[in-house]
């Protein structure tokens, strides 16, 4: 019982999420080994020291989650040192470190309708892996779906969230997306469905492009859901090279890419279905939120905020006249 104790313990993580805690682990154990002191339990003096070691070359947000991985470690073999962010001396240096560095909010490129048709006409649709990645962002801004549900992190991801072919079905109307594991899915207890009705004659009807796309590339319901050629082989397309494209088509509409990904694309629909008077609460429930994370993504374009303040301005006015 014991072993099958550890065995669940093992399992307390997503893989993905024991990816980055083991990154985590590692460097706090080198920084404590180049340093002379001990690992476990760890100590405020320690933790301050580790804190001012990583403001060298990481940003603050990263640095908090850093200190979280070492709380974890600790945590995980048996010792509860979560009081050292209440510590005084650590707390201190921890926001005198944010008040230093900043803690700036990285925001996303915002892609528009327009942009994404102006980047149709820049895809080579003789060359098949181009489709296959126009198949992909068109899919996500359609669906909302998180770039996890979509592609592999990497070519050796083999138990990500991403989708298989057995994951769509279609319809007289379009395609429904089946999603049974994801960020907010990760103990089987539901399925997200996600249906996109056909866009008749459009370059960003998804249904379309993704029929096309399986006929082209024929595979077992378990494969990946997206398949690129490489020489004679079909491999799954992983989100590197997805993002390089993505990245090529954002420069080529004269935009800047060093914001963009393929979470651009989330919130591009998002954004796309709040302009199109669809309720918060359905766009919530299309992209599987959660929280009102959503909000983030359902600013207003300047020129609405513009008219907005127009009609502030008529007010004013209209009031002062009254007088």
């Amino acid at each position: 019982m014991d072993r099958m104790a550890a065995e669940a313990r093992a399992h307390v993580w997503s893989p993905a999420t024991w990816r980055t805690k083991a990154s985590q682990w590692k460097r706090y154990i080198v920084f404590c080994t180049w340093l002379g002191v001990r690992v476990l339990p760890t100590d405020s003096l320690t933790m301050s020291r580790y804190i001012m070691f990583l403001s060298d070359c990481l940003k603050f947000s990263t640095i908090d989650n850093y200190v979280s991985g070492v709380i974890s470690l600790n945590s995980y073999f048996g010792y509860d040192i979560q009081h050292i962010r209440r510590d005084f001396a650590f707390s201190a240096a921890l926001r005198g470190l944010r008040r230093m560095l900043g803690d700036p909010t990285p925001i996303r490129v915002t892609v528009t309708v327009t942009d994404l048709l102006n980047m149709y006409s820049l895809v080579n649709f003789k060359d098949y892996n181009e489709c296959v990645m126009w198949c992909c962002l068109v899919t996500s801004f359609r669906s909302l779906l998180r770039k996890s549900n979509l592609v592999p992190t990497s070519s050796n991801d083999t138990t990500g969230h991403y989708m298989r072919r057995g994951s769509v079905k279609f319809y007289p109307w379009g395609m429904m997306l089946r999603i049974s594991s994801s960020k907010t899915i990760q103990f089987g207890q539901r399925e997200h469905l996600v249906p996109i009705t056909y866009t008749a004659d459009s370059p960003l009807c998804a249904a379309s492009l993704m029929k096309r796309h399986l006929s082209d590339a024929p595979a077992g319901p378990d494969s990946p859901l997206f398949l690129v050629r490489r020489g004679s082989r079909l491999v799954p397309l992983s989100y590197p090279p997805l993002l390089k494209f993505l990245k090529r088509l954002i420069v080529g509409i004269g935009m800047n890419p060093e914001r963009a990904g393929v979470h651009s694309m989330r919130r591009a629909g998002a954004a796309f279905f709040h302009q199109s008077g669809i309720p918060l609460e359905d766009i919530r429930q299309v992209g599987d939120w959660a929280s009102l994370t959503a909000l983030i993504y359902l600013a207003k374009p300047m020129s609405a905020r513009i008219e907005m303040d127009y009609k502030i301005t008529t007010a004013i006015r209209a009031a002062h006249s009254s007088q």
